[in-house]
């Protein structure tokens, strides 16, 4: 998306793609514009970014035609170099040296698409030569001088209390600083990695006894079983369930698919470096500005004494640790009132990042004479969602101030999961449930995609249960039903 961004502000700007540098989020010099996901950055982000280059471009022709004494309408830009009536001047001698402030505006008039020049054509992505060469700093590789590594300690169940630290043998580890203990949050601040590693290993800590989740044969069982805050239809067409009672031929399927992990490939990072009055954390949060409040919220502070600087991590998707390791980093560092950098292990990556919630879907389908699917009925179970991604509890948070057990529908938010419940086929009578459930083993959130590949997964796999009742070919059997074309294309 750097490269991306650079091409539509390089287009509006008429100045080269290589002399366009994006800056990384960062809440004190940008404000709230809301998350990435689902590829906004480009067609939220993007848009947005070409008005305000149309705007420092009108502006900057403005500024032109009074040092030049030519109507702006008369000037010419090329490769940032303003001419007209024989005379010219760069971007450069219009700011000179100082910063261009122009107001936002989202009426100004921007270039069309057979005006563009670098937009459309390929760029090669100015990311990718540091990466190949080792050179990229990505979260996992950032420094601060004179910080300290942590390693923090987990319980042994969602809902274990700490009962006792003995810290006697970490001690004996060269590098160790201190344990700091806060409720049921426990962590070691050592002088480098490997001295955190050794000593959060030589911890003792006792927890008490916790077998609170269902065994893993009665997953599902139980998802159906939890008691339902609220049920939505987000599709319904004529009376799919008395169509398929009455059906000379129908079917029903069950589908389920498993609890997932991000299980990032660069174990999740952060810096901070918090003091009295103030804190700056370097994260790769998918989210930096509603971070910042939920960072503000659990110090105490005000959100503009928080500050967020995005640093780019290595396997970041989606709503994974990163948030979470940064509110450890700040626990830590105002412990500590100094820098201190932790990462999780590969056990907290897997063991405690937040989850896609176990999924079952019951599936009942009906043909007519000719093969043709007359009715559908596709029920699910989903966590409740509230809320936006701040939603989602910071572990460091609920572990501070009680424990990371089971989340209930006041604060859990396993993303848009309800998407796509009803399938893109055209049947006469289709019945889409989403129940809304009160609670949830793990602490959900949304994973890459936010939910949707459930709920697809279990459409099409009955649809083809239903072309081999119909005895047709699948992809016939599709394309003879889908009344969409790029959708058709897609399948063919």
């Amino acid at each position: 998306v750097e490269t991306a961004l650079a091409q539509i502000v390089a287009d509006e700007l008429d100045v080269s793609f290589r002399s366009v540098t994006i800056v990384p989020c960062d809440t004190q010099l940008q404000t709230a514009k809301g998350p990435t996901w689902g590829s906004l950055t480009i067609s939220a982000g993007g848009a947005a970014l070409r008005q305000a280059a149309a705007c420092a471009r009108r502006a900057l022709l403005g500024l032109a035609a009074q040092r030049l004494g030519v109507p702006a309408g008369e000037l010419k830009i090329e490769n940032g170099n303003i001419a007209g009536g024989g005379k010219h001047l760069s971007y450069q001698d219009i700011a000179n040296g100082n910063l261009l402030e122009v107001p936002f505006d989202d009426k100004v008039t921007v270039k069309q698409p057979d005006a563009y020049r670098i937009v459309g054509k390929s760029v090669a992505r100015v990311d990718i030569p540091g990466k190949v060469t080792g050179e990229f700093t990505y979260m996992q590789d950032f420094k601060l001088p004179g910080m300290l590594h942590a390693r923090v300690v987990r319980p042994t169940g969602m809902a274990a209390k700490l009962e006792s630290v003995d810290d006697s043998e970490a001690r004996k580890v060269p590098g160790f600083i201190k344990t700091v203990t806060k409720g049921n949050f426990v962590g070691v601040v050592a002088r480098d990695e490997w001295a955190a590693i050794k000593a959060s290993q030589a911890l003792q800590c006792k927890w008490s006894d916790w077998a609170g989740l269902p065994p893993m044969e009665q997953v599902y069982q139980d998802v159906k079983k939890t008691a339902i805050k609220q049920t939505v239809t987000p599709k319904k067409m004529g009376n799919a369930p008395a169509e398929i009672q009455s059906a000379a031929k129908s079917l029903k399927a069950s589908y389920e698919y498993p609890v997932q992990t991000h299980g990032s490939i660069g174990p999740s990072c952060s810096v901070a470096d918090v003091r009295k009055d103030h804190a700056v954390i370097w994260s790769a949060s998918q989210s930096p500005h509603w971070l910042q409040g939920q960072i503000a919220k659990m110090l105490g502070f005000k959100p503009a004494q928080v500050r967020i600087i995005y640093v780019e991590g290595a396997g970041c998707y989606g709503r994974n640790g990163h948030e979470d390791a940064s509110a450890d980093a700040a626990l830590l560092s105002r412990a500590m009132d100094k820098p201190v950098r932790v990462q999780w292990m590969r056990a907290d990556e897997h063991g405690w990042d937040p989850k896609a919630p176990p999924y079952v879907a019951d599936m009942e389908g009906a043909l007519d004479e000719s093969g043709h699917v007359r009715a559908w009925n596709f029920v699910t179970w989903l966590p409740a969602r509230i809320g936006g991604m701040a939603d989602v509890p910071l572990l460091a948070d609920s572990l501070e101030h009680g424990d990371a057990s089971i989340q209930t529908a006041n604060s859990m938010n396993a993303g848009s999961m309800e998407n796509d419940a009803e399938p893109p086929y055209s049947f006469p009578n289709l019945l889409a449930t989403v129940h809304r459930l009160e609670s949830t083993p793990f602490r959900p959130a949304w994973l890459r995609g936010p939910g949707r590949l459930q709920n697809t997964y279990a459409n099409e796999s009955f649809m083809d249960e239903l072309a081999a009742a119909a005895n047709a070919d699948p992809v016939a059997f599709r394309l003879d039903q889908l009344k969409d074309d790029r959708g058709a294309q897609c399948i063919q």
